[in-house]
């Protein structure tokens, strides 16, 4: 850069990371004007001080591009935070009090709802309706899972959304049964989408208020972009109203949500609101294609092989099932990508990962790529013949490596219905580095932690750190990793979370680096954690985030 530029501030006495260097190095920063003018040795870099030059000390921490999210829902959980929140009690008793609690300290709700219950904690068949009708007999209660895939309702909620005992399952959900077939109140997939419509909507005024809750914790972890992986109408009131009052801070990718039961008509809608709404903090040019479900709770995730029994051991006749036909999902990725539209895949199983690269490849044998990285998240697991691809693609490997490690869930929910010999290829993030695929750090808060450093140390360790001190533990931290063979440098991980994201979410060129000319949107952890042992990842916090160059959140 001209030496001629001057600095707004200058960060120094600390050390610096970024995409492509392989750890940490002691150099300082210079910002002018929302930019990064230089990146280099401390009296280089003063060069380019003025009298009013600030200085941002470091105090021996570090700073980095800031953290990007590649799969998260800032509303959806900016308004949980106000309801009946779960993800942090333990067992069957303890979320049986809370429902109760919560119950009887809001009489004036209208609707119990709430957010968290763990399958492990009710054994395979879940919470059920009866349990509920005694614990709220008097008005509705709707209560997601802590993946976010099913819910579970009392009859008052089955009431208010007409839904019978003999009514045929909707398109890409199934409503649970007990064996004489009658209905459990569980909801798995869209059959939860038959109760979320006769719920009353939230005011323009609270989705906005919810979604800067949202925005104000990722600020807080040092996350300056993220992409919104469902965006639907609630989201374009809430971003829109926050965006009009100034307030709306980062930039979003909002993820458009593909709806099975439609048709391809949702394209002209989706077109519509890209030309409409698309704005300087808002990127409306992705499409989020939902093509399985999950391992865990309803072993709907599709899979190239058997769920097993877990009693047994035993193959079952279950491989899970995809939401489309092979040639359907082609068909629909076909059309998107001719309209130009970044493509994000909700991919948990094997068979669905192969599925949707199957549908890209053919896309882009046809159309070409439209000049962006079709996303898929999740990736739980793959088949080994499949991990090359991503690089042959361009995919995104968007991964949400809290879920990597270890815990009840793994132990109960996951490993007896797949075996140890596909447990072990579970999250291959290793694999996927080494085989040149563009790996993205994503989160799919609220149904984990948001923050990257608790990703990146799972990612590394493969087990998560004991956050118990914070109040940030979902889990007791397990002594065993998940199949360590499958972690990552944290090297890799810190790139994840920066210029990974940043390619995701299409802003590469602008963010996701500390580089002359990209956007000083920037994180100072309190330490370096490269000077630390890796098992201590996990103890950085954000001391400040800065969006094009003004403090936006300080600890």
């Amino acid at each position: 850069m001209p030496i001629s530029l001057s600095a707004d501030a200058i960060f120094s006495n600390g050390a610096a990371f970024t995409y492509p260097w392989t750890r940490s190095r002691p150099v300082a920063v210079a910002v002018s004007a929302g930019r990064i003018i230089a990146v280099g040795e401390p009296q280089q870099v003063e060069r380019f001080r003025r009298d009013d030059t600030a200085d941002i000390d470091l105090e021996g921490g570090v700073v980095l591009p800031g953290f990007q999210d590649s799969h998260v829902h800032p509303l959806n959980a900016g308004l949980m935070l106000d309801s009946c929140w779960l993800l942090n009690t333990f067992g069957k008793d303890e979320t049986i009090d809370a429902v109760a609690g919560y119950a009887r300290r809001h009489p004036e709700r209208a609707w119990i709802q709430g957010w968290g219950w763990k399958q492990e904690d009710f054994g395979p068949q879940g919470p059920t309706r009866d349990l509920l009708d005694h614990l709220v007999p008097d008005k509705p209660v709707y209560l997601t899972r802590a993946d976010g895939h099913a819910a579970v309702v009392n009859t008052a909620a089955l009431q208010a959304a007409s839904i019978g005992e003999t009514d045929a399952d909707p398109a890409g959900g199934r409503y649970e049964r007990f064996d004489d077939g009658t209905l459990t109140g569980l909801l798995h997939e869209d059959a939860m989408k038959a109760v979320q419509r006769v719920i009353p909507p939230k005011s323009r005024e609270e989705l906005v208020a919810g979604l800067e809750v949202g925005q104000r914790h990722l600020l807080s972890l040092g996350i300056t972009g993220w992409q919104d992986a469902s965006f639907e109408r609630e989201q374009l009131l809430a971003y829109r109203g926050l965006e009009e009052s100034g307030r709306l801070l980062g930039h979003v990718n909002g993820a458009l949500r593909w709806h099975p039961g439609d048709g391809f008509d949702q394209i002209e809608h989706f077109n519509d609101v890209r030309q409409r709404f698309s704005s300087s903090h808002i990127t409306l040019d992705t499409v989020k294609v939902m093509v399985d479900g999950v391992i865990e709770g309803s072993q709907s995730a599709a899979l190239n092989e058997p769920y097993l029994d877990p009693v047994t051991g035993a193959p079952t006749s279950n491989y899970g099932r995809p939401f489309y036909s092979a040639d359907r999902l082609v068909e629909i990725v076909d059309e998107l990508t001719a309209q130009g539209f970044q493509l994000h895949f909700h991919v948990i199983g094997d068979r669905a990962v192969h599925m949707a690269l199957d549908a890209v490849q053919t896309a882009f044998a046809r159309h070409g790529n439209p000049g962006n990285h079709p996303v898929f998240s999740h990736i739980q697991l793959v088949d080994e013949e499949d991990i090359p691809r991503f690089a042959e693609l361009g995919a995104i490997a968007s991964m949400q490596p809290f879920w990597a490690a270890r815990d009840s869930t793994q132990e109960n929910m996951t490993i007896p219905y797949i075996g140890t010999q596909r447990a072990a290829r579970e999250y291959p993030f290793h694999a996927l580095a080494k085989a040149h695929a563009r790996l993205a750090g994503g989160s799919d808060w609220m149904i984990s932690s948001a923050y990257p450093i608790d990703g990146i140390h799972v990612a590394v360790n493969r087990n998560q750190y004991d956050w118990t001190s914070s109040g940030r533990a979902v889990d007791e931290p397990h002594p065993e990793p998940l199949y360590i063979h499958n972690a990552i440098s944290l090297a890799e991980g810190l790139t994840a979370y920066t210029y990974g994201t940043a390619t995701a979410n299409n802003r590469q060129h602008i963010t996701g680096r500390l580089a002359p000319g990209y956007r000083a949107d920037l994180v100072v952890l309190d330490r370096d954690p490269f000077d630390g042992p890796i098992e201590e990842i996990g103890a950085a916090k954000v001391r400040a985030t800065y969006i094009a160059g003004k403090e936006v959140y300080r600890a």
